[in-house]
């Protein structure tokens, strides 16, 4: 009950808990009842430390992120970096079937 006193309208979600969600069935149900309390409690949520592609296809089919990150995608970038990376066309972005984006609260 203490959650929901909190002043957060996001959460980030360690790479830990994604480690083994290719592997074990309980870290991808325990990934998924961390995703709905957030989703219940109202919140965005980011899962980091995404670093393949078989992780990125069960993050978007089973887990449902509002966003992901992770060096799947590249490493930290600088603000030019960033530029750069908005051109990139990524080669298995059709192989996802992406959900439209909730807006944040």
């Amino acid at each position: 009950s203490y959650l929901h006193k909190l002043p957060l309208d996001k959460i980030k979600i360690d790479r830990s808990f994604l480690i083994d969600v290719t592997q074990s069935p309980q870290s991808l149900d325990l990934l998924k009842g961390i995703v709905g309390l957030t989703r219940t409690l109202g919140l965005v949520v980011t899962i980091e430390g995404v670093e393949t592609f078989e992780q990125l296809k069960i993050l978007v089919r089973s887990v449902k992120p509002d966003l992901v990150q992770g060096f799947l995608f590249g490493a930290a970038l600088s603000a030019s970096g960033i530029e750069t990376m908005s051109n990139v066309t990524w080669p298995f972005a059709a192989d996802l079937r992406l959900a439209p984006r909730r807006s944040a609260r």
